[in-house]
C-alpha cells in the first residue's frame, strides 16, 4: 500500500479509536483478536471494529460515520471518519461518528479467529483507497499488540494456505456482512 494511503487509514483508524475510547468501549480489558476497518463503496458502510473476548464471549465495537445529505436528505455511509469529524458544527452539513456494540455468534467469531490466526504471508502489493470498489484492512493481535496486518480489496489479494483458502472467499464479502451487522 502506498505511504499516503497508510497514513489516511491510520488517520481514520485513530479518530474511530478516540471515539469509542471517549464513551469507554475500548475494550481495554478484553482479549483483543483482530480489528477490522473497511472503506466501501456503492454506499455501504464504512467502519473501524475490533473483535474480541471477554468472559468465553465474542463481541465486537464498532464506529462508524455517517452524513446527511441537505438536498437529498439521504443517509450516506462511505465517507471516511475525518470527513465526519470535519462537518461537526457545520452550519449546513449534518455528520456524526456512531459508536455501538454487538455480540457476534460463535459461527462468526469463529470465522474471524481463523482468517486472524491464518493471515498468510503473500500478499500482493495492493494500492489504497479507490473511487469505485472496497478497501479493507484486517490486523490479528497476540496478547495485546498487532502482529500480522493484511490491506486488500479483494480476497484474491491474498493467498491462504492450503485448506484455508475458503477464507479468501470470506474476506471478499466480510465488508458487506459486518456493514449488515452494525445496520
Amino acid at each position: 500500500m502506498r505511504e499516503e494511503d497508510y497514513k489516511k487509514y491510520k488517520e481514520d483508524v485513530d479518530i474511530a479509536v478516540n471515539e469509542l475510547t471517549k464513551m469507554k468501549l475500548h475494550p481495554f480489558d478484553g482479549r483483543i483478536i483482530c480489528d477490522l476497518y473497511a472503506i466501501p463503496s456503492h454506499n455501504q458502510q464504512t467502519y473501524y471494529a475490533i473483535v474480541y473476548e471477554k468472559n468465553g464471549r465474542y463481541d465486537m465495537v464498532y464506529a462508524k460515520p455517517q452524513f446527511y445529505d441537505p438536498i437529498t436528505h439521504e443517509t450516506i455511509k462511505m465517507y471516511r471518519f475525518k470527513d465526519a469529524k470535519e462537518v461537526e458544527g457545520h452550519p449546513v452539513k449534518d455528520g456524526k461518528i456512531i459508536i455501538g456494540i454487538k455480540p457476534l455468534s460463535e459461527e462468526f467469531a469463529s470465522v474471524l479467529i481463523d482468517i486472524a490466526n491464518n493471515l498468510p504471508s503473500v500478499k500482493k502489493n495492493v494500492e489504497g483507497f479507490v473511487l469505485d470498489g472496497y478497501f479493507q484492512v484486517l490486523r490479528a493481535y497476540k496478547d495485546g499488540d498487532v502482529f500480522d496486518e493484511a490491506c486488500f480489496k479483494s480476497g484474491d489479494d491474498l493467498v491462504f494456505s492450503e485448506g484455508k483458502a475458503y477464507l479468501e472467499s470470506v474476506l471478499d464479502n466480510l465488508y458487506i456482512e459486518i456493514g449488515m451487522l452494525i445496520e
